[in-house]
């Protein structure tokens, strides 16, 4: 069965508009797949916005389009709000070898108060690489920090094995500062 989207094999970008006169939630729909290792490489995404002094980048967002069971579909993620205008999503995929390309689906903007929870995406700071060095204990027991979108806290309690392999792979091949992790 085949599923198709926007392919990012080595990266790219995406570029539209909000039309709203107001900030707007803004939601990328991918292909997610499993079970665990997954056909789709965890990538990073930076949403550029362009305000009266120039262009605006966000915080890195990692996604980890694979999931612990055998699942083939399209999956929302909260990226974040932007404001009315231009934006540029950039899309970097970060894991060589997977057997399929980072596929986006669909972009999707909506009201900010009708926003609801996507625990797919994560922000991940350089201080937890350390915390995992630190920690020296199999990845599933380790306790990160939370996700991207306030609303996931209240749903995964960050033990999540999806957010526990990337925070790793971010530490040991973005931040170049390797972990050393029992897992």
């Amino acid at each position: 069965l085949y599923k198709y989207g926007l392919e990012f094999p080595k990266g790219g970008k995406i570029m539209f508009n909000n039309p709203f006169n107001k900030p707007m939630a803004l939601y990328l729909d991918f292909m997610l797949e499993g079970p665990f290792p997954g056909i789709y490489p965890i990538t990073e995404i930076i949403v550029e916005t362009f305000g009266p002094n120039g262009s605006i980048l966000s915080k890195p967002f990692y996604i980890n389009p694979s999931v612990d069971r055998a699942v083939h579909f399209v999956q929302p993620a909260f990226i974040g709000t932007v404001p009315p205008g231009d934006i540029i999503v950039h899309v970097r995929p970060l894991e060589e070898g997977k057997k399929e390309a980072f596929r986006i689906a669909g972009i999707n903007i909506s009201e900010i108060n009708d926003r609801f929870a996507t625990p797919d995406v994560h922000i991940i700071q350089p201080q937890e690489c350390a915390l995992l060095r630190q920690e020296q204990a199999p990845a599933a027991n380790l306790r990160l920090s939370g996700f991207a979108d306030p609303k996931s806290i209240q749903i995964k309690e960050n033990y999540n094995r999806s957010r526990v392999t990337v925070v790793k792979f971010v530490c040991d091949n973005v931040f170049n500062g390797p972990t050393d992790l029992n897992s």
